[in-house]
């Protein structure tokens, strides 16, 4: 059987969740399965790189590439301080890995939970990639998607790309993405251009390969599993825990904050990493605490409200309030 291709993006700062994502994959890898997972570092530590390579084992190895950004990539205008230009080498993935024709991207802020065969053999011979939609699609009054004057059936998250690499290849993609990056409309470091390059041509695959915790915060169970075609468990914990991609996708990260039962998950992953003698030391926040410390509507209700107001105004916690009650 041909080996998976994985491919992690980072610099420094995230070189140790990222080897806990990886720990994470290398734990939940089926018998029989092989991986190569490669880790494109910017400015990473010798110590870093050393860390990732200990976890090379039979069927599943780790290579650790280091990469420089262009300078045409170094001149692009910053969106959001917590993604760095790092981010912009996925438009590259087509051409740093042009001896294969297809590969997993996941972001660093993720942990596997379960084997990824089933995702890297879905048919994308005819799409760009396949994604998993994101509630940008609906949040906001479509406010995201009129601001880039783009209508497609769904715009996506890519935290997790399955992609076409021959595809993007033979159509010039990396140089389109970075064009559009450079003179286009953006919000987010590469997502956007992502969404309006690749113009719906992508295959929508389960929320369960890419799902956030933070769309738990602001909507409900009902309304995600309608906006996904799916019908999720009652109790948000056993969501968490079907997923194959778990990606911590909010500015509060586990690894930072006490997050309940999602600070437990990801500490079970980091004990068994190469990070495992180093110490944890997690801030309380009291509202993340509640939120992820129990099931009982009236915790999500009122932590929910609290952290949809911090993060979208008044306005639209408002709105979403008088949804609840009328709907």
């Amino acid at each position: 059987m041909r080996p998976i291709i994985v491919v992690f993006i980072c610099d420094e700062n995230y070189a140790m969740p990222t080897t806990v994502a990886i720990t994470s994959l290398k734990c939940n890898k089926s018998s029989g399965v092989s991986y190569n997972v490669y880790v494109l570092g910017v400015s990473l530590s010798e110590e870093s790189k050393a860390k990732f390579e200990v976890l090379s084992d039979t069927d599943f190895e780790v290579k650790v590439l280091e990469r420089e950004l262009s300078e045409e990539q170094r001149n692009v205008v910053i969106c959001r301080e917590r993604v760095t230009l790092a981010a912009l080498l996925k438009f590259d993935l087509p051409i740093i890995f042009n001896q294969y024709d297809k590969l997993i991207y996941l972001d660093s802020d993720i942990v596997v939970q379960k084997d990824l065969l089933p995702l890297f053999e879905i048919d994308i011979e005819n799409q760009y990639a396949a994604v998993v939609k994101d509630t940008m699609t609906v949040r906001g009054k479509n406010a995201h998607l009129k601001m880039l004057e783009f209508k497609p059936e769904a715009y996506f998250n890519s935290g997790m790309l399955l992609l076409n690499l021959k595809k993007m290849r033979e159509e010039d993609i990396p140089d389109k993405l970075l064009q559009y990056r450079l003179n286009g409309k953006n919000k987010f470091m590469d997502q956007d251009a992502l969404n309006v390059v690749f113009d719906g041509n992508v295959k929508y695959v389960s929320p369960y390969y890419n799902l956030l915790n933070c769309f738990f915060e602001w909507q409900t169970i009902d309304e995600l599993g309608k906006f996904y075609g799916v019908e999720f468990p009652h109790r948000r914990s056993e969501v968490f825990r079907n997923a194959t991609v778990l990606h911590f996708g909010d500015k509060k990260k586990p690894w930072q904050y006490k997050m309940g039962y999602l600070s437990k998950l990801y500490m079970r992953y980091y004990n068994k990493s190469p990070y495992k003698n180093i110490p944890l030391q997690l801030e309380e926040v009291d509202e993340y605490q509640a939120l992820y410390s129990s099931d009982s509507p009236i915790h999500k209700m009122i932590f929910g409200g609290i952290k949809c107001l911090r993060e979208n105004g008044i306005k639209y916690t408002l709105r979403r309030i008088k949804e609840k009650i009328f709907k």
